[in-house]
């Protein structure tokens, strides 16, 4: 057996792609509400709340089945050092914010 056959091999027994994907928003009850409504449609298989972050573990079955971890970061200046952290290696990110909200610059 060559090196290309045992890729395949583990190639095979993956079973599902795992999608990692944070939610930003300055406001808690935004991103309490997306995790609500997600809940309403797909129901959640784990929810677990840490401090500074809210996760969730959703699965869905297409094609394949594909495993979604929510990530929802607090909004509150002390866990803003942890933002870049949580960010890394996200597939994606939902950002939810206000068009009336006025832009502070620093």
């Amino acid at each position: 057996m060559n090196k290309n056959n045992k890729k395949d091999d583990k190639n095979d027994k993956k079973q599902h792609d795992l999608l990692k994907i944070c939610i930003l928003s300055r406001d808690d009850k935004i991103r309490q509400r997306f995790l609500k409504e997600i809940n309403a449609v797909y129901i959640l298989e784990k929810e677990k709340l840490t401090i500074g972050v809210k996760f969730a573990i959703l699965s869905y079955q297409a094609c394949k089945k594909y495993v979604f971890q929510f990530w929802s970061i607090d909004n509150d200046p002390r866990f803003e050092i942890m933002t870049p952290n949580f960010i890394l290696g996200s597939s994606g990110i939902i950002y939810f914010y206000q068009i009336n909200e006025k832009i502070e610059e620093k």
